[in-house]
């Protein structure tokens, strides 16, 4: 264990990313392991990994540029607070909108 380290096999760096090539250069070059202990994919989600934490923050940001898109009067620069706020408002607007054209049908029912 505490001897020189092994020898690379040119074969096997051509079929590993460069990230592990680097590692691997590091590692010998220091002369120890790594001390990271290697998760299977699935465990990572499970455990909430780097691949389940960025997903929610991307769809998030995807609905919220959905929002911007059907609230008439929201522009780039405010944040989510106005954004929320504007929508708030436009939700009061369209909902007065509907009661005004259910008071003209009633009223133009009955003559």
């Amino acid at each position: 264990m505490g001897g020189s380290p092994q020898p690379i096999n040119l074969v096997s760096l051509s079929s590993t990313t460069r990230s592990q090539r680097i590692r691997r250069r590091r590692q010998i070059k220091t002369g120890k392991r790594p001390r990271r202990i290697a998760m299977k994919r699935g465990s990572r989600r499970r455990f909430g990994g780097l691949e389940g934490s960025r997903r929610p923050r991307n769809e998030v940001g995807r609905r919220v540029e959905v929002l911007k898109k059907l609230i008439p009067s929201s522009s780039d620069s405010m944040g989510l607070d106005g954004l929320f706020r504007e929508t708030a408002d436009y939700i009061v607007a369209l909902e007065m909108r509907v009661k005004v054209m259910q008071i003209m049908v009633k009223a133009l029912s009955t003559v």
